[in-house]
């Protein structure tokens, strides 16, 4: 395995990348001057279940893009590795709340207890 640091693209669904963080192995935290999300690899994103990744804003998650209100969420849950028992209760909080479709088809996919 590399460790060739690799980063997100310039450019988001939000507008040009100022700023981005490797949060774990092909995760990244990224802003712009309005908006932000999660930005997460091919790989990484290839173990989210399509299913979920339509229940995200515009379906950008479909292209790897993760936005900060909800979307985080979606990343955090389905991949855990990496994220702390805290960060997992918020995502799973803001999942049922924000997104209970998705939540609803991980339980039934027993991707998450």
């Amino acid at each position: 395995m590399s460790n060739k640091l690799i980063h997100p693209p310039l450019e988001t669904p939000w507008g040009r990348l100022q700023s981005f963080e490797l949060l774990a192995p092909g995760i990244f935290s990224c802003s712009t001057s309005s908006h932000g999300g999660y930005f997460v690899d091919s790989k990484v994103n290839a173990r989210i279940p399509s299913i979920i990744k339509a229940a995200s804003h515009c379906g950008n998650a479909f292209d790897g893009w993760y936005e900060e209100d909800c979307d985080w969420a979606i990343v955090v849950v389905c991949v855990r590795r990496g994220f702390d028992e805290r960060l997992f209760s918020e995502a799973v909080e803001t999942l049922k709340r924000f997104h209970p479709v998705a939540w609803t088809c991980l339980k039934t996919l027993k991707k998450v207890s």
